[in-house]
């Protein structure tokens, strides 16, 4: 039996003084929407409503959990709301604890429960089920290595009767030794969960409820929520539905054991499986939402701390840590959080190209690669392809003209290049990720091609004198398309002027070689340009006016002008 060593107690009073304090804040400070829907839903089955209709009177939002939950929530229901708040605020934060203490030892498990800590405190303060849902199939995968078919069934068809993604954990199963036996009591278990709400409905209505249960779950089929679905759909526009995607990543789950069914056997391969999929349950999950994450992030930190130690790992626990930290704390200003965290890169707000872009991309792309199969074998052919890359390789050590060398010029550093090449892309894009709206504005869009033309020279380690050509045109393209200004006439002039002195025999031969070439002097007004640039994009991303894109009238025909 595990002791309580200091650690594994401090974490313990961790969760549970930040379910005390959520509850202050939610239930006597606030009043919990989420537990208020819950609580309602219970009320109304005894009461024979409608748990799926709206009730506006009660809370906002709709119950979307089953009629089953709605009797397992009675006994909460009916005490006061900060009470009820407390007890499904423990529940979900310690049956976790609990989880993640009877799956690994006891160190790993006490690391693993701070390094979720903060994603469950998320949880708790939405008063979502998220955590008790990671718990319940964390304890059915426990179940099974007990060889407790019971326990197993009870906790996914608990788990199910919250939200249904948890059924997911019965892929565990099939590579239960005594499948078969499990099946029967599975069946049997969710049949007397199915006909629960019996003790309080006749038939007739609970079979109703079922119905609406099953509508308002085909209507939220439809959505794409946090998942892997919304990502294809916003990176590229295409518009599928969601069973495509969710089947081809079912597949992709079950691929390793299909494989390699021999390495069931090992307690490693089988909590690997675990963490893929607490995580898939999440990422393939069309309703999945912030609060969701629990579940996932409980995957990942199982999956870290139960590895041999790993850079890759060790770099993905530290992006899940710092996402977490900056998209749940509020370390970063509002706006970045709301405008640029939840609404771009989980909201899938960028502008997307129309959806047959892509597609005729890849074909282009694929058909120039393969183009000197024209003239050689395609044995050559790759074996080009892998020289061109070695000698990629090598140039990319190079700083060229770009930022990177003056910023090693100037500073003395010795970083390599892709740091500051992430960072440009980013500060590129950031005007965008902030307003997608004003993708509309055919200004917004000719100021973004005058950055991106210079930056793709101010960021490339292999640019050089004649590259200029490229970021110039960008400069000039925004001089010329843009309203008079003191500032960009005086860029204009700083263009003109080192373009003169750098590349016509103006000055003597020594400034040139000597301090013009050696010094880079010719990447200055483009660094100037880009970052005038850029602010008058982000300028113009934070301070005009949202457009409706919807509310363009189309222009007028010459019939009627």
């Amino acid at each position: 039996m595990k002791t309580f060593a200091r650690p594994r107690l401090l974490v313990l009073a961790l969760y549970i003084a930040s379910a005390a304090l959520v509850t202050v804040q939610q239930a006597i400070l606030r009043h919990s929407n989420n537990v208020s829907i819950f609580r309602s839903a219970s009320f109304n089955l005894f009461a024979g409503r409608d748990l799926y209709a709206a009730h506006p009177e009660q809370h906002f939002d709709f119950y979307k959990y089953s009629p089953t939950f709605a009797v397992l929530f009675a006994p909460l229901a009916y005490l006061p709301f900060a009470l009820t708040f407390l007890c499904w605020t423990l529940l979900n934060g310690l049956l976790l604890w609990y989880a993640l203490d009877r799956l690994l030892p006891e160190r790993e498990a006490t690391v693993a429960l701070a390094l979720l800590y903060l994603e469950v405190l998320l949880a708790l303060q939405y008063g979502q089920s998220n955590a008790l849902v990671a718990a319940l199939m964390v304890l059915a995968f426990v179940a099974f290595e007990a060889r407790r078919p019971v326990g197993a069934a009870v906790s996914i068809t608990i788990g199910a009767a919250v939200k249904l993604f948890p059924l997911a954990a019965l892929s565990v199963a099939v590579f239960h030794p005594r499948r078969l036996r499990f099946a029967v009591i599975f069946i049997a278990v969710l049949a007397a969960a199915i006909a629960l709400p019996l003790v309080a409905i006749p038939p007739g209505d609970l079979l109703a409820q079922y119905r609406s249960w099953h509508a308002i779950e085909a209507k939220d089929a439809l959505r794409r929520g946090y998942s892997l679905m919304h990502y294809v759909h916003a990176w590229f526009g295409v518009d599928w539905p969601n069973w495509p995607l969710q089947a081809a990543g079912t597949a992709l789950l079950l691929l390793p054991v299909a494989l390699r069914p021999d390495r069931w056997a090992s307690l490693e391969f089988r909590r690997l499986f675990l963490c893929s999929l607490l995580v898939y349950a999440v990422l393939f999950n069309h309703a999945s939402e912030s609060p969701s994450f629990v579940v996932a992030y409980a995957g990942i930190v199982i999956w870290y701390v139960s590895s041999p130690p790993s850079r890759v790992r060790a770099a993905v626990m530290a992006l899940t840590l710092l996402v977490m930290v900056v998209h749940d704390v509020d370390v970063v200003p509002r706006w970045v959080k709301y405008d640029l965290l939840v609404r771009c890169l989980v909201g899938g707000r960028f502008p997307s190209p129309p959806p047959p872009f892509a597609a005729i991309f890849i074909a282009v792309l694929a058909a120039a690669i393969a183009l000197p199969l024209v003239a050689i074998p395609p044995g050559d052919l790759l074996a080009q392809y892998r020289s061109w890359h070695a000698i990629e390789a090598k140039d990319a050590l190079r700083r060229g003209y770009s930022l990177m060398h003056y910023v090693h010029a100037w500073f003395g550093v010795d970083w390599p290049n892709w740091p500051l090449q992430a960072a440009g892309t980013a500060l590129l894009l950031l005007p965008v990720a902030l307003r997608p709206d004003r993708w509309a504005s055919l200004e917004f869009r000719r100021l973004f091609l005058c950055s991106l033309l210079v930056y793709s020279v101010l960021f490339n380690h292999a640019s050089e004198s004649p590259s200029f050509v490229v970021a110039y045109a960008g400069i000039v393209i925004w001089y010329a398309s843009s309203p008079p200004s003191r500032v960009r006439t005086v860029v204009m002039a700083l263009t003109l002027l080192v373009m003169i002195v750098h590349d016509v025999d103006v000055v003597p031969r020594w400034v040139k070689y000597d301090i013009l070439v050696p010094y880079r002097i010719k990447g200055i007004p483009c660094l100037v340009a880009w970052f005038v640039m850029q602010w008058e994009l982000l300028v113009t991303a934070r301070s005009t006016a949202r457009i409706d894109t919807g509310s363009f009238s189309p222009p007028a025909s010459a019939a009627g002008a």
